[in-house]
């Protein structure tokens, strides 16, 4: 009995091991399947780009021709999402890139700075070049385009393929009764004479169609007079604004124009103590003079701002003296002067009344 227990405890343990083994065989053949599926893998994708890459034309933007980068993307787009759906999202980023011009790439990398081309995801690297490398016209431009639609040496193949595109760009077939009123209301308009009000109403019709709301030409009726009254009302304040700076520069050119009177000119260009020009009060060599007027030092009569001054311009100066020396007589401090413009020049002049001072004796 415990020999048969032996025997099943060894085969039992045997069993175990080969189990065991099998295991670790399945894991090896399992990890080197995974490797060379990889491998298989890489050198498909590999293969895919360079077949992608031969059928696809280099992008290279064309405003005149209107070669854009959504026609582009409209005839090879296929290429990336489904013929080459099966590569991963960084591939077909690198195959994108790789068919666009220098001057197209050079953009495109300012314009995602400072990223690389490999950090932006597929389809925004598709939606970016769309903005930048599209022509941008509104709806209204291709219904206009419609309208001046001429043949140009095209054969009849390309003229009605030229005239179909542009019919279809303009979605004619999305126009009401209301919409042709408000498309022929807006054709009417002078280019020239009415060139402000054909961009702003071109501007608000778009708006409206972009917010999908009708419009109606009673609606542009409307706009156009609240257009005007704006319009008004901007005039109105320009000229106001005109006005006022008119006159505030007349008042400048007049205080900067206006001259002193002759006894403002005076005091500031002459000196108060001796009457002489060229030089300040505070710098005169001259001794202090007495004022005959107020009898203070400092300023002569011409100068003095007392009231007796103006009661006794017209009397006659009068000086009592003790003696008959000259050199005690303050001659200049008496003499009365006169401003006058001569030939645009202010000059000074003496009034001539007779001799500058009366001499009497003290004893009279």
């Amino acid at each position: 009995m415990a020999l048969l227990q032996q025997s099943m405890q060894v085969q039992q343990e045997s069993m175990q091991a080969q189990a065991e083994r099998h295991d670790k065989a399945i894991d090896v053949l399992t990890q080197r399947l995974a490797a060379g599926e990889s491998a298989e893998s890489s050198d498909n994708s590999s293969k895919l780009m360079s077949e992608l890459g031969g059928r696809i034309a280099q992008f290279v933007f064309d405003l005149e021709e209107e070669k854009t980068f959504s026609k582009w993307y409209a005839r090879y787009g296929t290429a990336f999402t489904v013929e080459g759906a099966s590569l991963k999202d960084g591939q077909k980023v690198s195959l994108l890139i790789s068919k666009l011009s220098d001057q197209v790439y050079d953009q495109y990398t300012k314009r995602i700075c400072p990223k690389e081309f490999k950090e932006v995801e597929f389809k925004d690297t598709v939606d970016i070049l769309k903005e930048m490398f599209d022509i941008k016209k509104s709806l209204f431009s291709h219904r206009f385009a419609c309208i001046n639609i001429t043949r140009e040496n095209e054969t009849p193949v390309e003229y009605t393929n030229k005239v179909n595109a542009l019919c279809e760009a303009a979605m004619l077939k999305d126009i009401d009764p209301e919409g042709w009123k408000v498309f022929f209301w807006l054709r009417g308009l002078d280019p020239n004479r009415d060139q402000k009000q054909l961009a702003y109403f071109l501007k608000y019709v778009e708006q409206k169609l972009e917010q999908q709301q009708k419009v109606n030409i009673n609606d542009l009726c409307a706009e156009w007079q609240k257009f005007l009254r704006q319009s008004s009302v901007l005039l109105e304040m320009s000229e106001s604004d005109k006005v006022v700076k008119a006159v505030q520069s007349k008042n400048l050119d007049n205080r900067q124009n206006q001259k002193p009177s002759n006894r403002e000119e005076s005091r500031g260009e002459h000196c108060l103590n001796c009457g002489r020009a060229g030089h300040k009060t505070p710098e005169c060599l001259k001794p202090q003079r007495t004022c005959f007027n107020c009898q203070k030092q400092g300023h002569i009569a011409k100068f003095c701002k007392s009231a007796r001054f103006s009661e006794s311009k017209n009397t006659q100066n009068v000086l009592m003296v003790g003696g008959t020396a000259s050199e005690d007589v303050q001659v200049n401090s008496i003499r009365q002067f006169v401003s006058a413009k001569v030939e645009g020049k202010t000059m000074d002049f003496q009034l001539d009344t007779g001799s500058d001072i009366t001499q009497n004796a003290s004893q009279f």
